[in-house]
Parts: C-alpha cells; structure tokens; sequence
C-alpha cells in the first residue's frame, strides 16, 4: 500500500483531476489532501465535488484534511 499527498489545489479541478489520473494507485492505496481546496482557481465547487465522489466510490482511502481557506468558509457560513 501506499501513501500520495496532494496539497493546495485551489480550486483548479482539471489539474486535480490530471493529477489524480496520473498516479499509479492500486487498491486500498491512501489519498491525503492537505486542505485549500477551494478559492483562487476556476471551479472550488468542481474540485469538492471531484474529492467527494473519491471518497465514495474510489477503490483508495481518503483523507480530508482542513486548514485555512476551509476553516475562512467555515467561519464565514456560521
């Protein structure tokens, strides 16, 4: 099993996708996401819809986790 950390995707849900579609995963493989999801790129929405469906139907463990600009969102929407 092994172990891919992805970070600062900033919204950019087709370099994410790349990304994601270039790795050499393998079942029950683990996806790390270092949060900043969101803000600055084109599609914030694309991009949680995108790991959502990972978390669903991938063959791999996900882990989510927050920092910043999800903690800011947060705060906002409370």
């Amino acid at each position: 099993m092994k172990c891919y950390v992805i970070g600062d995707v900033h919204g950019c849900l087709e370099e994410l996708s790349a990304l994601v579609a270039s790795l050499p995963l393998e079942r029950h493989d683990t996806l790390v996401f270092l949060g900043d999801y969101i803000d600055r790129g084109p599609d914030s929405k694309g991009v949680v819809d995108h790991l959502t469906e990972l978390s669903r139907h991938g063959e791999q463990d996900t882990v989510y986790l927050r920092v910043n600009h999800q903690d800011i969102m947060l705060s906002y929407m409370a």
